[in-house]
């Protein structure tokens, strides 16, 4: 890894969003009472924030694979929300929405090719 090629910016941000995501997934972890236990995958953001600062080309593998599935089962809820014949039919499609959003930010921050050659250790990406 070049200590010249300073990390991206937006991959800063990345990653501080999914430590961001981890601390406040502490929270019902923290106060959990009467033996209910849930296991909150937010806490995945302790693996991903560290690992994309430290520039781990399996965290950005496995961040892209997690990524498209996103994409993939925010599909499956639209289309079940659509489906519905309840009035808050909406609410599902505001749901997806914002998903898909947020998944497509991830996605383009990943996806630049700033973030290949910071996570490629040969310096093969041009």
């Amino acid at each position: 890894m070049d200590n010249l090629n300073p990390l991206p910016s937006q991959l800063k941000w990345l990653a501080g969003g999914w430590l961001l995501l981890a601390i406040l997934s502490l929270g019902p972890l923290i106060t959990a009472r009467d033996g209910q236990f849930g296991l909150n995958l937010g806490l995945l953001g302790f693996l991903f924030g560290p690992g994309l600062m430290l520039r781990r080309p399996a965290v950005r593998t496995a961040l892209l694979v997690l990524t498209w599935l996103g994409f993939v089962f925010t599909g499956l809820l639209l289309l079940v929300a659509l489906s519905t014949s309840q009035a808050t039919w909406w609410v599902g499609l505001a749901v997806c929405i914002v998903a898909f959003i947020m998944l497509w930010a991830q996605y383009h921050v990943l996806a630049k090719p700033e973030a290949r050659k910071a996570f490629d250790p040969y310096g093969r990406v041009e």
